[in-house]
């Protein structure tokens, strides 16, 4: 009898350490699980749904399955149960998966607890019904497209307790009117709240160090963001498409450099800008900023990069220095606005339609120092009169 005893208790150390999956009916809902050492996690298995996707209505995930602690919202356990309205999670659940809610496109509201510190990539992406989250304190990272899609959601505090905004955390949430960053948070991710077409201010604390490309693109209803000096690293076009009138130069705390290469604020630029610090590069960070009315570039910097002033209309003005030596694939394409441009004798070559569509020019001068000028690098400039090759350029003879 002792000897089946240990066998028995034997077996039960083994299922629980090394991990099984069971079901059980809570409230007349059958939940799928896994238990591994000693805790329980909503699981999706390859043919269906922790629950039935046909359940419809507010649901309580259950704290024990099994007997055994709920602790873990499994990947995509919940993917696509358009039919739930609401969601409670308990307090035993410390971790919300990847894709866990992802389709739930009927959830008006979820309680997320104090016990949750991570909410995982897409976790509630595609929720178009969910209205608002509060994110409890125990968070310290919000996922890649976490909330991605959310077009019904108006409003999010994000906690201090966390550090990174991940990519396109918040991408396509149109709804969204207003967002607090707090001072933890040190980075905000490429597109994290690209194309919330809602959103009309944003703060973002000294805290942040970077934000990452397209991170408030499209956001066209944005009339207000700071930006302040702790920012060193700002990702093309991380403000392209929004309000023309979002930045004038007052607010811009300077230029900052990554290794060498500007960085982007977007084409919500306006009036003069004076690039002095740059070297090395100009990114195509200025791409778009129809506003942009003149441009100063620092003897710093060697080359002028691809697409870097591209359809800055609004520019009359350029000064290029001797620094310079190659000027970039249509670095500034339709620049209509442009009527002269002196090319220094430090330039060795000119990129594909770097000057295309500049319809104002009037007068280009191209030193002997040129060895290469690239296809259609000056088609389109109706405006022409003059074009001037120095005759002593053995490339051009």
């Amino acid at each position: 009898m002792k000897k089946c005893f240990a066998v028995f208790v034997f077996i039960s150390v083994l299922l629980v350490s090394s991990g099984f999956a069971d079901t059980e009916n809570v409230n007349g809902i059958m939940w799928t699980y896994t238990v591994s050492n000693g805790k329980a996690s909503i699981y999706k298995s390859s043919s269906s749904s922790a629950i039935s996707t046909s359940t419809t209505g507010a649901i309580t995930i259950p704290s024990t399955l099994g007997g055994y602690p709920v602790t873990i919202i499994e990947s995509s356990a919940f993917y696509n149960c358009s039919g739930l309205t609401s969601v409670t999670i308990p307090d035993s659940v410390t971790s919300i998966g990847t894709a866990a809610f992802s389709g739930c496109s009927g959830l008006a509201s979820v309680t997320i607890p104090d016990s949750v510190t991570s909410i995982g990539a897409a976790a509630f992406s595609g929720c178009s019904g969910l209205a608002s989250v509060t994110i409890p304190d125990s968070v310290t990272s919000i996922g890649h497209g976490a909330f991605q899609y959310c077009s019904g959601l108006t409003s999010v505090t994000i906690p201090d307790s966390v550090t990174s905004i991940g990519h396109g955390a918040f991408q396509y949430c149109s709804g969204l009117t207003s967002v607090t960053i707090p001072d933890s948070v040190t980075s905000i991710g490429s597109d994290a709240f690209r194309d919330c077409s809602g959103l009309t201010s944003v703060t973002i604390p000294d805290s942040v160090t970077s934000i990452g490309m397209y991170a408030f693109s499209g956001c066209s209803g944005l009339a207000s963001v700071t930006i302040p000096d702790s920012v060193t690293s700002i990702g093309d076009y991380a403000f392209n498409g929004c309000n023309s009138a979002l930045f004038d130069t007052s607010t811009i705390p300077g230029v900052k450099l990554v290794d060498g290469w500007a960085i982007g604020y977007e084409s919500t630029l306006s009036g003069s800008l004076d690039l002095t610090g740059i070297r090395g590069f100009v990114s195509p960070a200025f791409s778009g900023c129809s506003g942009l009315t003149s441009v100063t570039i620092p003897e710093s910097v060697t080359s002028i990069g691809s697409d870097a002033f591209r359809d800055c209309s609004g520019l009359t003005s350029v000064t290029i220095p001797d620094s310079v030596t190659s000027i970039g694939y249509r670095a500034f394409y339709n620049c209509s606005g442009l009527t002269s441009v002196t090319i220094p004798e430090s330039v060795t070559s000119i990129g594909d339609y770097a000057f295309f569509g500049c319809s104002g020019l009037t007068s280009v001068t191209i030193p002997d120092s040129v060895t290469s000028i690239g296809d259609f690098a000056f088609s389109g400039c109706s405006g022409l009169m003059s074009f001037s090759v120095d005759a002593n350029n053995p490339n051009y003879a």
